[in-house]
């Protein structure tokens, strides 16, 4: 199972996922799936000069962005609520 958690103070935004969806392993979509979004969110963030710290790690990453563009995570914590909607034994989503 991946554990998405989402948190935010005042003006940063904190995400962890944790664990592995176990989907299919050697070929596990669902992971691949929460991969993109994480990996597509630091590159957003890393273009727009934000200030975040990262650990990635397989089975554990996280991402915390000071004052975040909240557009682009909206767009990634849906699409993190999305998978978990359709894969619910596989995904779950904390905090949003």
């Amino acid at each position: 199972m991946i554990t998405v958690t989402y948190e935010k103070k005042e003006n940063e935004v904190k995400i962890t996922i944790k664990g592995h969806a176990g989907y299919n392993p050697g070929n596990d979509i669902v992971c691949s799936a929460c991969s993109v979004l994480f990996f597509t969110l630091m590159e957003e963030m890393n273009l727009t000069r934000r200030e975040m710290a990262l650990r990635i790690m397989e089975g554990d990453s996280f991402i915390q962005v000071l004052e975040p563009d909240e557009t682009a995570i909206r767009v990634i914590m849906n699409g993190y609520k999305m998978i978990a909607d359709t894969y619910p034994e596989h995904v779950t989503v904390c905090g949003w």
